[in-house]
């Protein structure tokens, strides 16, 4: 019965030692991926700044198109 229940111990600890060690592994990985996650919101955050300033230099660039077809327009007359 003693060796019976050596075994199953010494089962019981290799057992527990396996899930611990998967648990370490998949807790590795999470925080691997939170860190992936935060990097790829900051390159959101980034890109919908970038977008912005894209769209208020266009405005611009439009408008002194436009300026600059009414000063052509007044320099013909």
């Amino acid at each position: 019965m003693r060796r019976s229940t050596e075994g199953d111990l010494k089962i019981e600890r290799e057992w527990r030692t396996s899930l611990k060690q998967l648990v370490d592994d998949q807790q590795q990985q999470v925080a691997t991926l939170q860190a992936e996650n935060d990097a790829w919101r900051e390159k959101c955050l980034k890109l919908d700044s970038l977008e912005q300033d894209y769209e208020q230099m266009k405005r611009k660039c439009s408008d002194y198109e436009l300026s600059l077809e009414e000063i052509g327009a007044q320099l013909r007359e």
